[in-house]
C-alpha cells in the first residue's frame, strides 16, 4: 500500500527507519537502556540507508509514507512480541505462527474487499509464466527470509537486528549486478555505513 501511494524509493528510505523502530519497542516493552554506541550505529544506519536510495523522497511525507512507518514498527513490535510470547517455539514454528496468522489475515480482508467490490479478483495467476516468480516470492522472499529473519531477533534482539535491514539496498544492488545492471557507488558506500553502524550497536 505504502509503494502504492508512493513509490519504491520513498519507502526505502522511510525502511531506513526500522532501527529506530526496533529499538523504540525494546526501549517501551521491555525498559532497556540502549546505550552510546545504539544511538551513534543508529545515525550511521540512517545516513547509510538514505545514502543508498539517493535520499529523495519523490512522493513526499503523505498518506504512503505514513503507511510504511506504521509497518515499520508494526513489523517490529509483531518480530519481538513473536519471539517473547513463543519461547518454547523453534524459529520454524515461530514462522509458521506468523506467515499462517498472515495468510488468514490477509485472505480474509481480500476476500470482504473483492465481495463488496471494491478491488477485483486477480487474473491468470497460475500460469507457466506466472509460478516461478509466484515461488521465489513465496519461498524466498518470504517464508525463507521471515525464517531467518525471526532466529535473528531472538540471537540480537529486534533492535539491532533491524540495523541489518538497511543493507538491503546493497544487496539488491549486487543480484542487480549479477543479471547485467551497473555498480552502484552509492548503493556499496551507503551499504558500508551502515554496517560500521551495526558494528558500533552490535558492540
Amino acid at each position: 500500500s505504502a509503494q502504492w501511494f508512493t513509490d519504491p524509493v520513498t519507502v526505502a528510505i522511510i525502511a531506513a527507519a526500522s532501527p529506530l523502530c526496533g529499538g523504540l519497542v525494546e526501549l517501551v516493552f521491555e525498559g532497556r537502556r540502549l546505550g552510546r554506541g545504539f544511538w551513534i550505529g543508529l545515525a550511521f544506519a540512517l545516513v547509510g540507508g538514505a545514502v543508498a536510495t539517493g535520499g529523495v523522497m519523490v512522493g513526499g511525507f503523505g498518506i504512503g509514507a505514513a503507511l510504511a512507518l506504521g509497518s515499520c514498527f508494526l513489523f517490529a513490535w509483531g518480530s519481538w512480541a513473536t519471539v517473547k510470547d513463543f519461547p518454547d517455539l523453534t524459529p520454524i514454528g515461530r514462522t509458521t505462527i506468523t506467515l499462517g496468522g498472515g495468510l488468514v489475515f490477509t485472505g480474509t480482508l481480500f476476500g470482504v474487499a473483492w465481495g463488496l467490490g471494491w478491488v477485483a479478483a486477480p487474473q491468470q495467476v497460475m500460469t507457466p509464466g506466472t509460478i516461478g516468480p509466484l515461488l521465489v516470492y513465496a519461498i524466498g522472499g518470504m517464508a525463507l527470509s521471515q525464517f531467518l529473519w525471526i532466529g535473528a531477533v531472538a540471537r540480537l534482539g529486534v533492535a539491532v537486528a533491524s540495523f541489518h535491514i538497511n543493507v538491503a539496498p546493497f544487496y539488491v544492488m549486487l543480484i542487480l549486478v549479477t543479471l547485467g545492471e551497473a555498480w552502484s557507488w552509492p548503493q556499496a558506500i551507503g551499504a558500508a555505513i551502515v554496517a560500521l553502524g551495526v558494528v558500533l550497536a552490535q558492540r
